[in-house]
């Protein structure tokens, strides 16, 4: 029978790189399927259960590919413990948990190729000081790579400058409300709705939102350009919203190619907003709810999508 092993803080519930590391380890993940996670993680603990520790963790991380978000909390460890003057673990040279404008990587191309800036602010958010990340980025002979992004699967995005971009869904000015019919029916889901207004644009869209990428939806123009599609529905324009904190860090990533669509849906039609680069461009709170970011004010200047008689 294999030993069990739970998940430390910093593993972010629902989220494949805790899991994927106690197996590659030999342990079995104690896996939380409810949403009140905290009391069955304590339950876990006055049982015996250990957490999965830094040191079985680290042993098996270049054998398991991370999520970006997994990248992003397996850094800030290594940063907050070399600050502490904690030696480096052996293979940690080989990791691939540096994302730079080729991709995930390990830290020999990093120090070549200098770090995606999304990525590095994402890692002093969870640091907690930029200071102390760029004091260790340096003894480590790293530098930021400024005004470029990346994607994991190891192509560079062409991130487009201001006003270059396909944007069919158009930029709204404050107020602005278009009416277009549609093939679309009531009471589907968000995702579904975003998904049809998308293809009427002529994108190719696939719902990825079982996946855990950090978004819903992933899209391509004609052209070729791809999108990444977060869908939030909310019940009345300026209802908070939350996003998670795998969708906060793929947003800082994928910047101008990330797109947050509110849903708000009535009786006779579907209103759309579309926010570009979300996490740069909305204020966002860290709650303490599995850590989510909440965001409570954001401009609602939607399409609405009519329903058919």
């Amino acid at each position: 029978m294999l030993e069990g092993r739970c998940r430390r803080s910093y593993w972010h519930a629902g989220q494949p790189d805790y899991e994927a590391l106690a197996v590659k380890a030999g342990f079995t993940p104690i896996r939380e399927v409810n949403d009140d996670v905290e009391p069955l993680t304590q339950l876990m603990r006055f049982l015996g259960v250990p957490q999965l520790s830094l040191q079985e963790a680290w042993a098996e991380i270049h054998h398991v590919d991370l999520t970006i978000n997994g990248c992003i909390e397996v850094l800030a460890q290594v940063v907050l413990r070399r600050a502490a003057g904690e030696p480096l673990p052996g293979e940690f040279e080989k990791w691939p948990i540096w994302i730079t404008d080729t991709g995930v990587t390990n830290i020999e191309v990093a120090r070549q190729r200098g770090l995606d800036r999304g990525f590095s602010d994402a890692v002093a958010e969870r640091v907690g000081s930029r200071t102390v990340m760029n004091s260790v980025f340096v003894k480590l002979g790293l530098v930021e790579k400024m005004g470029e992004q990346s994607s994991t699967d190891g192509r560079k995005l062409d991130v487009p400058t201001e006003g270059s971009s396909e944007k069919p869904w158009r930029e709204y000015k404050s107020g602005d409300v278009s009416e277009i019919s549609t093939g679309l029916k009531k009471w589907r889901t968000g995702e579904t709705n975003a998904k049809a207004y998308f293809e009427s644009l002529g994108y190719s869209v696939s719902d990825v939102s079982r996946q855990n990428l950090g978004y819903d939806l992933e899209a391509r123009s004609p052209s070729g350009e791809d999108l990444f599609i977060e869908v939030k529905s909310i019940d009345t324009p300026g209802q908070p919203f939350t996003m998670t904190s795998n969708e906060e860090a793929t947003a800082r990533i994928r910047r101008a190619r990330y797109l947050l669509v509110l849903v708000h849906q009535s009786t006779t039609s579907v209103q759309i907003a579309v926010i570009e680069d979300p996490v740069y461009k909305l204020e966002f709170s860290r709650q303490c709810r599995q850590w989510v970011w909440e965001c409570g004010t954001y401009p609602f200047v939607p399409i609405r999508l009519t329903f058919p008689q």
